[in-house]
């Protein structure tokens, strides 16, 4: 059950006041069965998760792939299920935004935990450097992030502990950013409250420290930090003209016959099978799994 039980609306901070109106708007009653019948599920799909990537690593080593395949583990989000009475993503509470990682390389033995900040961001210039001699060296624009090798090589000392996110999504009404740096967890609402947290002694995100005198100075630092990184007033702006432009393009598609904004790939069948024509042993060589181990 929630380490943190169900706040009421008037009594969470901006962003949750905003959420509750975004997603739950209290039309129906989540009892403590609910919760736990959800969290039920959720663990079921992880453990089905677990099973299919298992079978994935089967058909590596069937295949004689498995000694020179580097297998990346990882996830966009989580879920808050019921922490606060909130659900779903789309916060930067650790049960929404703090996600697995874990990277296997081929011919390394036993295991290690990298507590150092890291980011989904990191994951381009890392497999860049898997992938490339040189990297991200080639690449005519810089990218965020920042190649994970040092820390999956056991090297930490040039890594500084921090990372970044930010919150643009749709219906909010203004960005939200956040940084995070060792234990602490600074994010910004611009035009809303702001929260300061001390994971390491706050893991459950209780205590909001930004209107404490006694962390006055760190709290105007992230701030500053903060509006030094991101043009808010640009972003604002920004976020706000996509929204309409969202809202004409979805008026539109629900207009006489309704048409889904989804994504439809063209499947030419005519290159799904071979059909006589062709390099057969190439063919043959790159498609077809050998089992004779």
């Amino acid at each position: 059950m929630p380490a943190t039980p169900f706040i009421p609306p008037e009594e969470r901070d901006g962003h949750g006041r905003w959420l509750h109106g975004h997603y739950d708007r209290g039309e129906f009653e989540v009892t403590d069965e609910d919760i736990r019948k959800s969290r039920h599920g959720y663990y079921g799909s992880i453990a089905l998760v677990d099973d299919l990537v298992g079978k994935v690593l089967d058909a590596l080593e069937a295949a004689r792939l498995d000694d020179r395949t580097i297998v990346v583990f990882t996830a966009d989000h989580g879920d808050m299920l019921g922490e606060r009475g909130c659900w779903y993503k789309m916060s930067f509470y650790e049960h929404a935004c703090r996600v697995p990682l874990m990277i296997s390389m081929p011919g390394e033995t036993g295991s290690r935990r990298v507590s150092r900040r890291t980011s989904l961001m990191d994951l381009m210039p890392t497999l860049l450097d898997m992938a490339l001699d040189g990297g991200t060296d080639h690449l005519v624009e810089r990218i965020e992030g920042r190649s994970l090798m040092p820390l999956v090589a056991g090297d930490a000392s040039g890594w500084a502990d921090e990372t970044a996110s930010e919150i643009f999504f749709e219906g909010v009404r203004a960005p939200g950013m956040l940084i995070r740096r060792g234990a602490r967890k600074y994010v910004h609402w611009e035009g809303g409250p702001c929260t300061l947290f001390d994971l390491a002694d706050d893991p459950h995100e209780r205590v909001n420290l930004v209107d404490d005198p006694a962390h006055g100075d760190e709290v105007a630092a992230f701030e500053a930090e903060v509006r030094a990184r991101w043009p808010l007033e640009a972003l604002t702006r920004r976020i706000l003209l996509k929204q309409r432009r969202n809202a004409l393009v979805f008026k539109a598609l629900m207009t006489g016959e309704v048409t889904p904004l989804d994504f439809q790939p063209l499947d030419d069948a005519s290159k799904r099978y071979y059909r006589g024509y062709g390099d057969w042993h190439a063919a043959e060589g790159r498609d077809f799994l050998r089992f004779d181990r």
